[in-house]
């Protein structure tokens, strides 16, 4: 009798791991909470993060809170950016540091805490810092995020992550004139050719309306569209 024994042959394919080349931190100031939202349910199908920077957390509604909670749960960053939205720098100077931490950075924390968000980072309201307020705040933050002005060519910007806890976004408002999709578009490609971290920063997504602190969604969609076909990054303040 001749037995025929069959043997089942599989193949374990193992998937390359994708490279990737520079990323771009996207993060968003006080706390326009509805709108971030809505532009969560437009850009997440480029599966985007951002950073939610808030303020007046003590003023925040139960449903403003829940909104939160439900963009931290799809990987997204909630981060203080103070509790009244004070100018750091005027009022240390009036009241001095430990004041600030007392009425600003440490209520905010721990409201923000409380509800149930990690916080790992900041952003300074105005962009409005020094090193002494740098100093006083590094004990209860990671990442502090400041602000950087004006149209360079992106070689000589300081808008890309320096590998420091101190670091600098480039605005997304419409109310900067240099503030452009081309020039954006400039920056990304500095940060994909050299493998550089862009860091952005704005403050209500909208889709159409007057020039302002604000950020029109067409915007928002360029630099998710570049990402996705460029093989960058997505991160958050707390991911660097």
């Amino acid at each position: 009798m001749i037995i025929f024994s069959f043997h089942s042959c599989s193949w374990n394919t193992v998937e390359e791991p994708i490279e990737y080349s520079g990323g771009v931190v996207l993060s968003f100031d006080d706390y326009n909470i509805n709108e971030w939202q809505w532009a969560d349910s437009i850009l997440n199908k480029y599966n985007w993060k951002a950073t939610f920077c808030v303020s007046g957390f003590d003023k925040l509604s139960d449903n403003e809170i829940n909104k939160l909670l439900q963009l931290q749960q799809k990987g997204h960053e909630i981060a203080s950016h103070s509790l009244k939205h004070l100018n750091a720098v005027e009022y240390v100077s009036e009241h001095g540091v430990q004041k600030y931490l007392e009425d600003e950075i440490l209520p905010s924390i721990e409201g923000l805490e409380t509800a149930g968000f990690s916080i790992q980072s900041f952003a300074y309201p105005y962009g409005s810092r020094n090193e002494e307020i740098d100093s006083a705040l590094l004990p209860h933050f990671n990442i502090l995020r400041a602000l950087a002005w004006g149209k360079k060519e992106p070689s000589e910007h300081y808008c890309y992550y320096n590998n420091s806890p101190l670091v600098y976004a480039f605005s997304l408002d419409s109310n900067y004139e240099y503030s452009t999709i081309d020039y954006l578009l400039e920056l990304l490609q500095f940060a994909r050719d050299n493998d550089r971290i862009l860091i952005l920063y704005g403050h209500k997504p909208i889709e159409t309306g007057p020039d302002g602190y604000n950020t029109k969604i067409n915007k928002l969609e360029v630099i998710c569209e570049y990402v996705a076909d460029n093989r960058m990054k997505f991160l958050r303040l707390m991911d660097l």
